[in-house]
This record gives C-alpha cells, sequence and structure tokens, in this order.
C-alpha cells in the first residue's frame, strides 16, 4: 500500500505541475513558443502568436503578418503587437515598448498549423 500511494505522489508531481513562467526582463532577448506562461515584474501573461500572412497560392493585396498577443489568467487578451502593421502597435501595459527581434522556424505560407514550430525572439524595454 505505501509503494502504491508514494508511486501516486510521485506520478501527481510530475502530471499536475503548472508549466514553468518564462522571464522577461527589459533589454533581454527572451525565445516564446506558442502558448508559453510568461512572467513580467510578477504578473503572469499566456502568449500566443497569430499567422495572418496570406496563403500559398493565395492572391492578397498584402502580404500579411505574425500578430502576438498577450492574455491574462482570466483569458483577456491585453496586448497585441502587430510585425508589420506597427502603427496599431500602442505601449503595452507591462513596459515601455515591446519587440520581435526574430522569427526561428517561420511556418510556410501562413499556415495557421505550423504556429507552434515558430520561435518568436522578443524583447521589452
Amino acid at each position: 500500500m505505501k509503494k502504491i500511494t508514494f508511486a501516486l505522489i510521485i506520478f501527481c508531481a510530475f502530471a499536475c505541475s503548472t508549466p514553468e513562467c518564462i522571464d522577461l526582463e527589459l533589454g533581454i532577448e527572451t525565445e516564446l513558443k506558442n502558448g508559453d506562461l510568461v512572467c513580467i515584474d510578477g504578473a503572469e501573461y499566456s502568449f500566443f502568436g497569430k499567422d495572418d500572412r496570406c496563403p500559398c497560392g493565395g492572391n492578397c493585396i498584402w502580404e500579411g503578418e505574425f500578430r502576438l498577443n498577450f492574455q491574462d489568467s482570466e483569458g483577456v487578451n491585453i496586448y497585441t503587437y502587430h510585425q508589420i502593421d506597427t502603427l496599431s502597435n500602442e505601449t503595452p501595459p507591462f513596459s515601455e515598448s515591446f519587440s520581435l527581434v526574430n522569427l526561428i522556424g517561420q511556418a510556410d505560407c501562413g499556415d495557421p498549423d505550423k504556429i507552434d514550430d515558430v520561435t518568436f525572439v522578443v524583447k521589452i524595454d
């Protein structure tokens, strides 16, 4: 019986853990993936990328862009960063500025199913 109880405790310690929060610190480039939990000044946000680029073979008026969203613990979007349409970017509530420094492993042709393959290198100032 003790072995079963011990096994359940160990299982729950690994299976029931919450995702690790990635700290975004001022002036430091940080790699984020879609769905990561981000900590900024003690507050937690969920990070989501959205691929709004023109699909392969599409005839689009403009190329589209990646949009990066930060949501609070209740799932409310508190900030959206526009990769191309930078005039739509407002000052984020958690810093003076937010920037997308680089994309690693870009999804091909605006395929929304491949967004989890992209790593977003970001920085706040």
